[in-house]
Formats: structure tokens, sequence, C-alpha cells
């Protein structure tokens, strides 16, 4: 068995990594990131952007009270629920069938995440209890911890790494639910968390902005972005590992340089920016929205999902439909990597695959 992680603590870091931004206040981007490179705007396409229609709706119905969580195994043929019922379930993607239902916690479903192969998932509530699952029996495996604001699974599934409202992250073996370390330098609760596709890297974001990377070998904090400024609602890699999207509760979109963590593009949106996902491919970036919009006496609210093209900040298509904020993003493989996204409005959306609305609009990314 591996040694346990050492607790982590950023005094190590490289002067290039170190900032001196006090909370509340997001990054410049200057230089080669600079505005007057077309790299940090509100994006307004050149052509008005597509706003396709849904491909198909099917409503998620069952649960007894607000969902407030989702994910999507590998491909988005089935998904995953939490909700303030305190119960979880199990849907299928195509149809939107209830395939099982999880009923453990006593108290509302705060976060959940799910292994790519659709084997296992995980769950923390309210109830102050973490909990892995067995998908395919519906078994409670084991209890890990107390309450977690967020969840991720590593890419070969052997740890589960949670987010603490004490500042810290904790990373637990899954198959025997031993800890094996804690990872402490936020200080502000932890509600974002990304393995990088190796798993060596697990990079966590705060309410506050602050986002470190940190080795899972050593569990030293390797590297930390300039604080943000705002709280952290979407963290996602790219499948290559190269590129680091996060999204903030100020209505911005960040792609980082992973290796770095310094920004490559900044977007900003009409609206909250929410959960946030690379394409398959990686020439799109899919940002949902969160709240009401940032305009003088707005009375309705955005929870539209927008979709990016990277090469040149260009937004390409807006997914409207939603009622609720976007709780996951996905592309469904069986049906052509088309967008499909899972809603608190308790409906699953499919939308057409990227490369089909540039194909259709004559775009190069």
């Amino acid at each position: 068995m591996r040694s346990p992680l050492p607790l982590a603590i950023i005094l190590a870091l490289p002067l290039a990594c170190v900032t001196d931004l006090g909370p509340g206040e997001a990054p410049e981007l200057r230089g080669e990131h600079a505005a007057d490179a077309g790299q940090n705007q509100l994006v307004e396409a050149v052509a008005p952007p597509a706003k396709p229609d849904e491909l198909r709706v099917l409503k998620i119905i069952g649960h007894a009270d607000t969902v407030t969580a989702a994910a999507f195994f590998s491909g988005g043929s089935r998904l995953l629920t939490g909700s303030a019922d305190a119960s979880l379930r199990l849907w299928d993607g195509s149809s939107g069938r209830e395939l099982a239902r999880f009923k453990s916690h006593t108290l509302p479903v705060v976060a959940i995440a799910a292994t790519a192969d659709g084997q296992l998932f995980a769950s923390s509530g309210k109830d102050q209890v973490t909990r892995i699952w067995d998908a395919a029996s519906g078994k409670e495996l084991r209890h890990v911890g107390g309450l977690a604001r967020v969840l991720a699974f590593s890419p070969d599934f052997k740890l589960l790494a949670a987010g603490l409202d004490d500042h810290s992250v904790r990373v637990f073996e899954v198959e025997t639910g031993t800890p094996r370390g804690t990872l402490k330098g936020h200080r502000r609760a932890v509600v974002r968390l990304a393995f990088d596709p190796t798993g060596e890297t697990l990079v966590s974001a705060d309410e506050e902005g602050a986002i470190i990377a940190w080795s899972m070998a050593s569990g030293q904090a390797l590297r930390a972005a300039k604080p943000l400024g705002h709280a952290v609602r979407g963290l996602a890699f790219d499948r290559a590992g190269r590129r680091l999207a996060a999204t903030t509760a100020d209505r911005h979109a960040y792609v980082l340089e992973a290796a770095t963590l310094q920004p490559l593009l900044g977007l900003t949106l009409p609206a909250e920016a929410g959960a946030a996902a690379f394409t398959r491919a990686g020439d799109y970036l899919l940002v949902a929205g969160g709240t009401k919009l940032f305009e003088p006496d707005a009375k309705k609210e955005d929870y539209s999902v927008r979709l990016f093209a990277l090469a040149s900040g260009r937004l390409a298509a807006v997914f409207a439909g939603h009622t609720a904020p976007v709780l996951a993003i996905a592309q469904a493989e069986s049906e052509g990597d088309a967008v499909v996204t899972a809603s608190a409005d308790e409906t699953v959306r499919l939308w057409p695959a990227p490369e089909a609305l540039a194909a259709a609009q004559g775009i190069n990314h």
C-alpha cells in the first residue's frame, strides 16, 4: 500500500506562480492575452450565433424535491441525479426512464461524482456522510468521510477527492476507503475539483477564485493561478490535458494552460457562468448560464448553454431552453457527439453536435 500523502502547503511554489492579488481581485489579461489580441472581451460573433432547437427533451420525473446535483456516465448514456429529497436516482439517457433509486442519505444530497466506466459513483449529503456506491447492484460499499462540497474520481477510479468547507481537499483510496492525505492551501471552501487525464495532477478551486494544481505522487502544490476574484462554478480539463477551463460567478470563463495555469483566453458572458466542458475534439468550450442577466432591472434568468469556438473566441451557438441551472454537460457518443445537458428543471436536452453546427454555418472554428 502506498504511504499517505504528506500535508501540502504553498511555500515552495515557484515565484512565477505566486501572486500578490488580494481577495476579490481578478487577474488582468495583458500582453499576449490582452483584449487587443482579441482574447478578452464580451464575445459578439461577427455573424449571429446559431440558436438551434433541441433534438430531444426528456423529462426526468421522480424526485420529491429540487434536483441539486447531476453527473453523466461516459457518453451520456446514463444520468445520475441527487436531490434535496435525500435520494439518488439513475436514469436512461436516451429515454428518461428511471433505472434505479438509492436511499441512504437522511438529508439533502450536495455533491455526486461518477466513474467514466459507469461502475461506481459517490455522493455526499448534509447528513455529514460521503458514500461510495456500486452502480450495478445499488449496494453502498463504504463511507469515506463527512460532508463534501464537491467530489471527483481519478481517471483510474482508484482515488476519490473531496473538497471541504474547512478549505482542504481530502483524498481517499476507493477500494478500502483509507485516507491517502489532506491537501491544504486554500483560504475558502473548496467547491470544484478536476483530475487531469493522467491522474497525476488534481486541480482544486475555491469560493474566492483561487486555483491550485497538486501532485498526486507527492501531495505537494505544483502551481497556483492568479485568483479569479469570484467563486469558481465550473472546472474541466480538455481530453489532452493541455487546457483547463474555469468559470466564475461574475459571468467570466477562462481557458488556462494546464502546465502553467496561465490564461490563454478570457470570455465575458451576459449571464453568470456555471458548468463548463470542452467538446471531445477540443475545438469548442461549452459554458452554462447560471442566474439573472447582468442588465439593469433584468427580471428574467438565463440558463442557456453557450458554445464558443476556441481558436477565435467566437460565440458559435446558444442552446436555450432550460428553465433552471444546468448541472451537467456531456456529449452523447451514440448520438454522433450531440451535446446533452441535464438541469435542475428536471429535463435532459439533446442538442446538435458542434461540428455539425459548424459545417452548416460554414465556420472554420
